[in-house]
C-alpha cells in the first residue's frame, strides 16, 4: 500500500473512532487557522472562508490537517505537518542580517525538530525558551548544532531553556538546522 493510502486509512479508522459513526465519504486538505479553547477553525484548500471543525486532539494555526465530513460536522482526522514556531530571542541572541533562515522549532510525534540560525548571545545565557509540550519530560535534551566545521551542544533544560553548552560561542552563528531531540 503506497503512503497516501495508509495515511487516508488511518484517518478514516481514527474518524470513525471518535466519531462513533460510518466511515466518511468525503475528505479534505485544509489548514488550521484558529483554536481556541472551545472553538477550533480551518480554511480547506481552494477556499477563503474559514469553517468549524471538532479537533479530538490540539492543534495550532498554520497545521496542515485531513478533515472528514460526517452529516453536519466535519472533524480533524489526522494532523499531517505541524506549523513552526519561532521562539524570541532572548539575551542578546539575535537572528542576524535575514540572509539564513530565523530559528523555529516543531514537534511531530515524540520528537522536536529545529532550524535556522542564531548569532551573537551572551555566554550560557538561554537563547531562547520553548513551548510546554516540547520540553524533554526527563529534564534535558542535547543536540548538536554548529556553523562551518565546528559542532556546537545545544541543551533544552526542564524549565524549557535552550542554551549552549560552551560561552566561547557566543559573538558567533550557530546553526540548529537538523538538530532534533526526543520529548519523551
Amino acid at each position: 500500500m503506497d503512503p497516501i493510502s495508509e495515511l487516508l486509512a488511518e484517518a478514516k479508522a481514527a474518524a470513525t473512532a471518535l466519531a462513533g459513526m460510518p466511515t466518511p465519504d468525503k475528505w479534505r486538505w485544509a489548514t488550521v487557522t484558529s483554536a481556541y479553547p472551545d472553538e477550533y477553525r480551518v480554511r480547506f484548500d481552494a477556499q477563503t472562508t474559514e469553517h468549524p471543525v471538532i479537533a479530538p486532539e490540539p492543534c495550532r494555526p498554520g497545521d496542515r490537517v485531513l478533515c472528514a465530513r460526517m452529516g453536519r460536522q466535519t472533524i480533524i482526522s489526522k494532523v499531517i505537518t505541524r506549523a513552526w514556531r519561532y521562539p524570541t530571542l532572548l539575551n542578546g541572541w539575535d537572528k542576524g542580517d535575514g540572509s539564513h533562515r530565523e530559528l523555529a522549532y516543531r514537534r511531530q510525534g515524540d520528537l522536536v525538530f529545529w532550524r535556522g540560525v542564531v548569532y551573537g548571545g551572551a555566554g550560557v545565557n538561554a537563547i531562547c525558551t520553548v513551548d510546554q509540550d516540547c520540553r524533554p519530560i526527563d529534564g534535558l535534551a542535547a543536540m548538536n548544532g554548529g556553523w562551518g566545521t565546528e559542532n556546537r551542544n545545544i541543551r533544552v533544560a526542564a524549565d524549557g531553556n535552550v542554551l549552549l553548552s560552551n560561552s566561547s560561542y557566543s559573538s558567533s552563528w550557530t546553526s540548529f538546522d537538523g538538530a532534533y531531540y526526543s520529548v519523551v
